[in-house]
């Protein structure tokens, strides 16, 4: 029996309850029984009696808080390491004490687990600058895989009109107001017509482009926005002394899944999730002559062939089949199945 823990689960929506999902996937494939613990403070973590964590042949971990709280078993531990919970700090004044407190003490916990997945090389660098020595036979890097079941390449011409999305929650280091700038320079640039897909609520406005946003948070109106936009913005900005930067970017392989390339900052591990001037473009700053850079000479086969190249990257490299390898391989060698 494996037990799978996570911070986040549907119905409440974000990157953690989507990976919680894919991993759900992934086991139900390989037809190993788990149980998930959807827990929702750290008390219920170290109140666990020890006896029952025993019954359990691996534990995986979607949020490593739970390695960090537990008081046994980090043998036998699985932990999914993505991004903003390795730095050690917090806006909230409490928790960036709390943090500062056990650093030492999370890292020794990380150190004694069975392995600790990074989702990039970014995330794995700033977790070893963070306090934690690398163990390179305990710490793999193991880049977002996303459900590929579904894909569909959408073709789309490059004409009147240029479509963008943009599918992030309105906080700071998302840089939503950001992705309305890009757009903004791309309609002065190109003199075309420019939409902006975004979410519900973004509270976000533009006298220059068309901003629509999603009627609801749905799956298939994420996908649908994705299947209509030529481009995918994700600009998110390094705040890591805030306590936020992107670990990976799971938007660009949503955007993938149907042919749509995304541009992104050059900041934690979205150049690894974008290969600039293969699979998209990676850039510095949102200004005039970064757009006119990308946009200035218009090469239809150019931006067919990213598109082409984004979706067959996502669908031979980052399908769940990743993580079906890894937890088979683990589950032989430690006889969970």
């Amino acid at each position: 029996m494996i037990l799978l823990t996570t911070s986040d689960y549907f119905p409440k929506l974000g990157g953690l309850s989507t990976f919680t999902k894919n991993i759900e996937i992934v086991l139900k494939e390989l037809r190993l029984d788990y149980k998930v613990m959807h827990w929702n403070n750290y008390n219920e973590i170290q109140n666990i009696p020890e006896s029952e964590l025993a019954q359990y042949s691996l534990i995986i971990n979607i949020h490593p808080q739970f390695a960090w709280l537990s008081n046994s078993h980090q043998e036998k531990m699985i932990n999914f390491i993505h991004g903003s919970e390795i730095l050690m700090t917090s806006p909230n004044l409490l928790k960036r004490f709390y943090k500062k407190i056990f650093r030492y003490k999370y890292f020794e916990k990380l150190a004694l687990s069975y392995l600790n997945v990074f989702i990039s090389e970014s995330t794995f660098q700033k977790a070893s600058t963070a306090g934690l020595a690398p163990d390179y036979s305990r710490d793999i890097i193991l880049h977002n895989c996303i459900e590929t079941r579904d894909a569909q390449f959408v073709k789309k011409e490059l004409k009147n009109k240029l479509v963008f999305s943009c599918i992030v929650r309105n906080v700071p280091h998302k840089n939503l107001t950001g992705s309305v700038k890009f757009c903004e320079l791309v309609a002065f640039v190109t003199g075309k017509e420019v939409e902006l897909i975004i979410p519900k609520n973004s509270h976000v406005t533009s006298s220059k482009i068309s901003l629509t946003e999603l009627s609801g948070t749905s799956d298939e109106e994420r996908d649908e926005a994705y299947r209509s936009s030529h481009f995918n913005l994700l600009l998110s900005l390094d705040h890591s002394r805030q306590g936020f930067f992107e670990g990976f970017g799971l938007t660009v392989l949503e955007a993938a899944r149907f042919g749509t390339p995304s541009i992104v900052m050059s900041n934690g591990g979205l150049p690894e999730a974008v290969h600039h001037g293969e699979t998209g473009w990676v850039i510095n700053d949102v200004d005039l002559e970064t757009v006119k850079s990308i946009f200035s000479t218009e090469d239809i086969s150019y931006y067919q062939q990213m598109a082409i190249n984004c979706y067959g990257h996502t669908i031979r490299d980052h399908s769940l089949n990743e993580y079906a390898r890894l937890i088979k391989h683990l589950v032989e060698h430690r006889g969970a199945a």
